[in-house]
C-alpha cells in the first residue's frame, strides 16, 4: 500500500448562457473523430506512450471557454500563456512573459515576452497573436466565458515584438494572476473558423493535438520545437475518457493506464491496498454545492433556504459520502485558503431550528405545496449522488419531500431555463485562479444571480458592488470578502457543502514525475515513463 497522506482527513462581466454550457457539452465537437490536419501520420508510436484515465468527456478545446477536466489536461499540454498559476503550489510564474508586468501608471502596464516560441504549425508566435488572444476575451461582443476573469483589462496593444501594453479600466494588483487564464492562440486560425479551432486546437505548448474521439480519447504527440521549461518527456499521450469511476480504477490496476484522476472514495480503499498503486490527496476547492432557485416559491423566502441548510448534517456527508476524505465547508472559501475567515454564522445540523424557520415562513407542517412535487437536480458522480441521498433523507425528516433528477450535463438545461427548484452539483473554480475575488465571483457575480439562481434585491446588488471593489488595488480585500461572506450566509442563495480532498492514483513502477494537483484534472507535462 502506497498512500502519501493516509486515511485521515487532509488539512485542508457576464459570460452568456452558451458560455456556461460550453464546458459541459461534448456534443459541441460531435461524436466522431476530430483530427488535426496531417497530425495522425506524425503521431509517435511504440512503447513511449503515456496512457491516462480521465473522468470526463471533452467539449471545445478553445482556451477562451474550455472548462472540463479533460479539456484542462489537454490545454495544459497544447497552449502557452504569459503567466501560469501552478495547480500544485498556487504560485503564479512567468511562462512566455519575461518577468512581472511593469507598471507605467496605475492603469497602464507593459509585459515583455519571449519571441522564440513556435506554434505547432511551424509559425512563430508574434505580438499580434499575444494581443489578439487577450483582446478577443476583452471584447464584450464575443461573450467568451473567460472574459469574467479579466474585467479590468480595457485593451492590449503591441508596442514592438517582445513587448505589449495593457490598459486597465481601474487599478488592480492581481493582473499577473488573472493573465494566467489567457491561452495564446494563432490569430488567423481562430478568426478563420472558431469552431474548427475549438475542435482541433493549435498552440505552442510541449504537445501538439493529434485527434479526439468523444467519450473515448484525446491523442497528443510531443512537439520537438517547443523550447519552454516543460518539454515533453514521452513521445505521445493518450487521455482515455473513462467516466465510470470503477472502470477507471480497474484500468489502473490492470495497467491499461498508468495514472487516473478522481478515483472514487470506495475505489480508493482497494487502490490503497495494492502494492502496485500509489495514491495521494491534496487539499483543494473541489466541492459539492447546493443552489436554490430564488425566484421560485418557496425558495424565494430566505428562511426556507436557511431551514434546508440547518437540516443538513455536513459531518455525515463527509464521513459517509466521502469516506472521510474532505472537510465540512463553513463558508465558500476553504479553511486552508489564505483569505479564509471564521464565519459568524455556521450552519450546523439543527433540525429543530430548521422546523422553526419553516414555521416562521408559513410552513409549520413542512413544505406542502398543493401537490407539487419538489425536485432536486443532482449531478451524477458517486460521491455527489451519495451526498444528495443523505441530504434528501434529512429534508424528509423535517417534512420536505424531494424527488431527484439525476444526470450529467443535461440537468443544466433545467437550471438555465429557470424551471428547477434546487441543484446539487459539483464545482472547482480554482482551476481559473486562487485569489479570493475569483472564487467568490464564480457564484456571486451578476451572471449567476441574473441567469441561474435568480438572487435579486439589495443584498445581491451589494454583493456585486463588493465583488467589483475587491478587484481593485489598495483596498482592504479581507474585510470586503468577510462582508461578502456574511451576506451570503444570511441570504443563502447557494452553499458549498464540503471541500473534497483531491485524489490522484498512479503506477509508480511505470511512471515518475507525478505531481498531484489541488484541483480537478491532471498536469502530465513532466511525467516520464520508467
Amino acid at each position: 500500500m502506497n498512500n502519501t497522506t493516509g486515511r485521515s482527513r487532509p488539512a485542508l462581466p457576464h459570460p452568456n448562457r452558451r458560455g456556461f454550457l460550453l464546458g459541459s457539452m461534448g456534443a459541441l465537437v460531435g461524436t466522431g473523430i476530430i483530427a488535426a490536419p496531417g497530425a495522425i501520420a506524425q503521431a509517435a508510436s511504440g512503447t513511449d506512450t503515456l496512457y491516462v484515465g480521465m473522468a470526463r468527456d471533452f467539449a471545445t478545446f478553445d482556451p477562451a471557454v474550455a472548462v472540463t477536466s479533460t479539456n484542462i489536461a489537454t490545454n495544459l499540454l497544447v497552449f502557452e500563456r504569459l503567466y501560469e498559476t501552478s495547480f500544485a503550489d498556487r504560485q503564479t510564474r512567468p511562462m512566455l512573459a519575461l518577468g512581472d508586468p511593469e507598471r507605467v501608471s496605475d492603469t497602464l502596464y507593459r509585459v515583455a515576452y519571449r519571441t522564440d516560441s513556435v506554434f505547432h504549425t511551424g509559425r512563430s508566435v508574434t505580438g499580434d497573436d499575444v494581443v489578439f488572444s487577450i483582446n478577443r476575451l476583452v471584447d464584450e461582443e464575443n461573450s467568451y466565458f473567460y472574459r469574467q476573469f479579466i474585467p479590468f483589462i480595457k485593451e492590449a496593444r503591441l508596442i514592438e515584438e517582445g513587448l505589449i501594453e495593457l490598459e486597465l479600466t481601474y487599478p488592480t494588483d492581481i493582473l499577473k494572476d488573472r493573465l494566467a487564464v489567457v491561452g495564446i492562440v494563432p490569430k488567423e486560425l481562430v478568426e478563420a473558423d472558431p469552431e474548427a479551432f475549438g475542435a482541433a486546437p493549435v498552440g505552442s505548448g510541449p504537445f501538439r493535438f493529434v485527434s479526439a474521439a468523444a467519450n473515448d480519447r484525446v491523442v497528443l504527440e510531443r512537439f520537438n520545437e517547443y523550447i519552454g521549461e516543460t518539454p515533453g518527456l514521452v513521445n505521445s499521450i493518450e487521455l482515455r475518457i473513462i467516466m465510470d469511476s470503477s472502470s477507471r480504477a480497474i484500468a489502473l490496476t490492470t495497467g491499461e493506464v498508468s495514472l487516473i484522476e478522481e478515483p472514487s472514495d470506495l475505489d480508493l480503499l482497494n487502490l490503497e491496498a495494492s502494492p502496485e498503486i500509489e495514491t495521494a490527496f491534496r487539499p483543494g476547492f473541489l466541492a459539492s454545492f447546493i443552489m436554490f432557485n430564488c425566484s421560485k416559491a418557496p425558495f424565494d423566502d430566505k428562511r426556507v433556504r436557511q431551514a434546508l441548510m440547518y437540516a443538513i448534517d455536513r459531518e455525515e456527508l463527509v464521513d459517509v459520502a466521502l469516506f472521510g476524505n474532505g472537510n465540512v465547508a463553513k463558508a465558500l472559501i476553504p479553511e486552508h485558503h489564505p483569505s479564509y475567515r471564521e464565519p459568524e454564522t455556521v450552519y450546523t445540523y439543527d433540525p429543530e431550528r430548521a422546523r422553526s424557520l419553516l414555521a416562521e415562513a408559513g410552513y409549520p407542517e413542512g413544505l406542502v405545496l398543493d401537490g407539487r412535487q419538489l425536485m432536486a437536480q443532482v449531478f451524477t458522480t458517486v460521491w455527489n449522488e451519495a451526498a444528495a441521498n443523505l441530504i434528501i433523507s434529512k429534508w424528509r425528516d423535517i417534512g420536505i419531500d424531494f424527488s431527484q433528477n439525476v444526470g450529467g450535463e443535461a440537468i443544466y438545461s433545467n437550471v438555465v431555463d429557470g424551471s428547477y427548484d434546487v441543484l446539487i452539483a459539483l464545482t472547482d473554480q480554482s482551476y481559473f485562479g486562487w485569489d479570493g475575488p475569483l472564487l467568490y465571483g464564480w457564484f456571486h457575480g451578476p451572471f449567476w444571480s441574473e441567469q441561474l439562481n435568480h438572487f435579486e434585491g439589495e443584498a445581491a446588488e451589494r454583493l456585486h458592488e463588493l465583488l467589483t471593489e475587491s478587484l481593485r488595488a489598495g483596498v482592504d480585500r479581507p474585510a470586503i470578502l468577510a462582508e461578502m461572506q456574511s451576506i451570503i450566509l444570511e441570504e443563502m442563495p447557494m452553499s458549498i457543502l464540503f471541500h473534497r480532498a483531491v485524489p490522484t492514483a498512479w503506477r509508480p513502477d511505470e511512471i515518475e514525475g507525478v505531481a498531484p494537483l489541488e484541483t480537478a484534472s491532471l498536469d502530465v507535462r513532466l511525467v516520464a515513463k520508467k
